[in-house]
């Protein structure tokens, strides 16, 4: 922690997301040399590096069988993703989260017409209760039966 209270690898980051004005990081080499004066108090560019770590990219896991003899729902919505009025068209997805504590399920049901999450619900398991969870969910939001 620096005099001020402000970690430097907050700092850092901080300045890299807002440097891109989208949220995503960039090189933070890039951002320690152009914003050394706001880094200083003590924590020059080299120091502030040494406190970044470099993370290995993940290998990809394929997490769908699609050979399987199983039933498959119908695709309803023909890859027609725009709706005229909203609920009418509503998708859903589920995708798993890495945490400091394991990984977590997301399960999201947006509106296509809006283009919002009109349900969501979250759990350490993937199970149809997840899913039926972020339905009811859309459902109470939208006040529908």
């Amino acid at each position: 922690t620096t005099s001020s209270g402000i970690e430097p690898a907050d700092t850092v980051a901080g300045l890299c997301r807002s440097a891109t004005g989208t949220g995503r990081l960039i090189n933070p080499a890039d951002v320690l040399s152009k914003n050394h004066e706001k880094l200083s108090r003590g924590w020059g560019p080299a120091r502030c590096a040494n406190v970044l770590r470099a993370r290995a990219e993940r290998k990809y896991k394929a997490t769908t069988n699609s050979r399987h003899n199983l039933p498959v729902a119908p695709d309803l919505l023909n890859q027609d993703f725009s709706a005229q009025r909203p609920n009418r068209k509503w998708a859903a997805d589920i995708t798993c989260l890495a945490t400091g504590g394991g990984w977590l399920y997301l399960a999201v049901v947006p509106d296509l017409n809006a283009r919002r999450i009109a349900g969501w619900a979250m759990s350490e398991r993937m199970t149809a209760k997840l899913t039926c969870d972020a339905l009811r969910m859309a459902l109470w939001r939208r006040k529908r039966p």
